[in-house]
């Protein structure tokens, strides 16, 4: 029996043909049926997405539904699918990018494994037409530093660090319990990456852990001017938010690059159930936060917030993390001391901090 594979979008509207069209030629060389949603490129109200996606999910007629879609608009589907139908059926989903929210929903909420895989940034379509007749998606996940080898089936979840946190406070957001989390990023700079970071922190997603695996970070890799670079910065900023170590890996095949590798986010169970409200609204949270309360020290010297900065990594000495001062940065960026007022400004990187400094300017006064 052919495989047969429904393209959908349930993120923001296809502007892009090239996003699908040069699909459907290699497709077919391997007998791969393809079949597009009229949808793709119309910007429609979120149930009529929903529906689209439910209607091929219950007609049994699909081994996968393949999301073409990025942008901002997946979350607002979430609330539409038929989780149960996902969760009976033999249909897989994939998705990348905003598709990251779908994915995690889909296979918290339906306990059943869903694929983070960017179609659209394929060229070459060897690993696609693997993944699709066998369920097989190879992902090179490495030990950073002294780290224990990556576990054969460890639980993964996680993917674009943005959308992943849409689910936040919902019933979609996975338990990641003895899990391993996969983030990653196109757009996110230094400090995105710190800000969106502290938030996994502060609604508990990294207090029990196994392990973080580090994918692609465009932006955030040429501002460190290098992948190794955004690393060690990454996994030092990390380190500083987590209560207990865990073990860092590095996913470099995985991200917004050509012909990223794909992986299986696992089949879990929500943080939340559906329709419960979390634990802080909850009388148990309400009485739990006022027993805090009371129990709290007497004010006294402003203390230093968890993960204000990063944890230097081992075997550094102290002085590469200090945050420099302004002749510091000077002479580190080669800047001339003029005034910086209405110049263009360029991140400059270090473990230590970002460090906002200005160009010094190539053109002579007149």
């Amino acid at each position: 029996m052919s495989e047969r594979v429904y393209l959908c979008a349930l993120s923001d509207p296809i502007t892009d043909r090239s996003r699908y069209e040069k699909l459907k030629p290699e497709f077919e060389k391997q007998g791969i049926v393809l079949e597009l949603s009229p949808l793709l490129e119309k910007d429609l109200p979120a149930p009529t997405k929903a529906d689209d996606f439910n209607k091929a999910l219950r007609s049994g007629r699909y081994s996968w539904i393949v999301d073409v879609s990025g942008g901002n608009l997946a979350n607002l589907v979430l609330p539409y699918l038929d989780y149960e139908a996902y969760q009976s059926g033999s249909t897989y989903y994939a998705a990348f990018s905003d598709g990251t929210c779908i994915v995690n929903a889909l296979a918290a909420r339906a306990h059943k494994k869903a694929m983070l895989f960017p179609i659209w940034n394929q060229t070459d379509f060897g690993q696609t037409i693997l993944l699709f007749k066998t369920r097989k998606m190879p992902a090179a996940i490495e030990p950073m530093n002294q780290a224990n080898p990556m576990p054969r089936h460890g639980r993964i979840f996680g993917g674009n660090i943005r959308c992943f946190l849409k689910l936040a406070g919902t019933d979609g957001f996975p338990d990641l319990s003895d899990g391993y989390l996969l983030l990653e990023s196109s757009s996110a700079n230094w400090n995105a990456f710190r800000s969106m970071s502290a938030h996994l922190a502060q609604i508990g997603a990294l207090d029990s852990l196994c392990g973080i695996i580090l994918g692609r970070f465009n932006v955030l890799e040429r501002q460190a001017q290098g992948r190794e670079n955004a690393l060690r910065l990454m996994a030092a900023y990390l380190d500083s938010l987590l209560i207990d170590s865990v073990d860092f890996y590095r996913a470099d095949g995985i991200g917004h690059i050509a012909n990223s590798q794909g992986i299986w986010i696992s089949a879990g169970k929500p943080l939340l159930k559906q329709g419960h409200s979390p634990f802080w609204q909850s009388e148990a949270g309400k009485e739990s936060a006022s027993q805090k309360t009371q129990e709290m020290p007497k004010p006294g010297p402003v203390q230093k917030p968890i993960g204000a900065s990063p944890t230097p990594p081992r075997k550094q000495g102290n002085d590469h993390h200090r945050i420099k001062t302004n002749p510091e940065v000077n002479n580190m960026t080669g800047n001339n001391g003029e005034t910086s007022k209405n110049k263009p400004h360029s991140y400059t990187i270090s473990t230590g901090d970002v460090y906002i400094t200005p160009f010094a300017s190539s053109k002579k006064r007149q």
